[in-house]
């Protein structure tokens, strides 16, 4: 017992450099290579140098995060060849990148096709089931219209948190277009994160441009509907861009590869959204309404 209690002992004394004061094990450089501690010296212990560990802490995080995004909305794939290549610790993971985007979309302006209001679940393939449950719980007593409204308030914080469902969508229709690329289901999965965190930043950035552009019109007199045509073509037209670059530069596959399999892409991740998280998203939001 005195063996096994000994090197505790040690390892907590701030005197002693030769262990790591965090789990115990021997010291052979600045850092510990079973937990990461780093080596804590005197020096360190006072105010000046504290306050620099922090900035530096600070700084690379903020580095990791902006460079991050910026090779996410400028240069597609990028990010996908690093991962694949497991060159990991200059970039966040996919899916801290994933949850960053998906937090500024949780508080950004929401989007009705992500989160449909009660009426427009009559009108998708489900719609008659759905209208049996709400006619089910209306015969228990409940009011139509407090039904309805708790519907579309629950329904935006549902949406908000299923969009990661399309993730595994993306990743599977990716490895059934690119099944000879040889990759692990998690490369995918990083395409997949990737592909959902453009998607998700770049909304955002067209919700913001399209409510300048309605403000500005309105100013002039013009008409919003144009404007708002004209951003979700943009939008479009960015999407299918970025993604051909992503199947160009992560995947490696030619113009040609890229351009045939977009749509297709794009198609099965809309049948995804439509027969697997439209469906979810009613049946989640009128169990919590």
């Amino acid at each position: 017992m005195i063996r096994q209690t000994t090197p505790r002992t040690r390892a907590t004394s701030p005197a002693d450099a030769s262990v790591c004061l965090d789990c115990g094990t021997s010291l052979v450089g600045e850092y510990c290579h079973v937990c990461g501690q780093r080596r804590l010296t005197p020096e360190q212990r006072r105010l000046v140098p504290f306050l620099k560990e922090a900035l530096r802490h600070l700084t690379n995080l903020d580095g990791r995060l902006l460079r991050s995004l910026g090779f996410l909305l400028l240069l597609p794939g990028r990010l996908l060849v690093a991962f694949i290549a497991g060159s990991r610790r200059r970039y966040l993971s996919p899916i801290a990148l994933f949850l960053t985007v998906n937090l500024v979309y949780f508080v950004s302006p929401t989007i009705t096709d992500l989160n449909l209001g009660l009426e427009d679940q009559y009108v998708q393939h489900y719609g008659e089931w759905a209208r049996v449950l709400v006619d089910r719980r209306l015969a228990e007593g409940a009011d139509a219209t407090a039904l309805e409204r708790a519907f579309n308030a629950q329904s935006l914080n549902v949406g908000k948190l299923l969009v990661i469902l399309h993730v595994p969508v993306f990743a599977l229709v990716l490895a059934l277009l690119l099944p000879w690329r040889h990759l692990h289901a998690t490369d995918h999965l990083a395409a997949g994160l990737y592909l959902a965190a453009f998607l998700l930043a770049s909304l955002v950035l067209a919700l913001l441009l399209g409510t300048g552009a309605i403000m500005a019109t309105q100013y002039l007199a013009g008409e919003p509907a144009m404007v708002i045509g004209a951003v979700r073509q943009l939008w479009l037209v960015a999407v299918i861009a970025w993604t051909i670059h992503l199947l160009r530069r992560g995947y490696g596959t030619s113009w040609w590869g890229a351009a045939w399999r977009v749509p297709l892409l794009l198609m099965g991740a809309m049948a995804g959204h439509v027969y697997f998280y439209r469906p979810l998203h009613f049946l989640i939001t009128f169990w919590t309404a």
